[in-house]
């Protein structure tokens, strides 16, 4: 999925994910949030985090014009049927005007999961 242009501050930045769970889900504890950052074809960081706070991924963006893809995988279950778990995989696509001069160095993304019934 393709997201808004954002622009950044070229150098050191930050990816703040937000991932939302729809009501009466949690995170699974034995499956961590993965996120993978490629930019430009080359992998730019990979991490993996507990859900629920905002995740926060560092990488280095470039000045002028690239293309920051954002991998995403996670595992939440209902949370009264520990055994009722959804694995979900979302590719984002985040078109990126890096500038020495701009005032932000944080690519913000919320992303919001689908519940295990649908």
């Amino acid at each position: 999925m393709r997201l808004e242009p954002r622009a950044v501050r070229s150098g050191d930045a930050v990816v703040l994910l937000h991932l939302d769970l729809p009501a009466g889900h949690k995170w699974n504890p034995d499956g961590p949030v993965e996120v993978v950052l490629m930019l430009d074809g080359g992998e730019a960081a990979h991490s993996s985090h507990a859900g629920g706070a905002p995740i926060r991924v560092a990488f280095t963006a470039p000045e002028g014009a690239s293309l920051l893809r954002v991998g995403l995988m996670m595992y939440y279950c209902e949370a009264n049927r520990q055994a009722v778990c959804l694995f979900r995989e979302e590719n984002l696509e985040i078109p990126l005007t890096g500038s020495p001069g701009h005032a932000s160095a944080v690519v913000e993304v919320r992303r919001a999961a689908s519940p295990v019934s649908e």
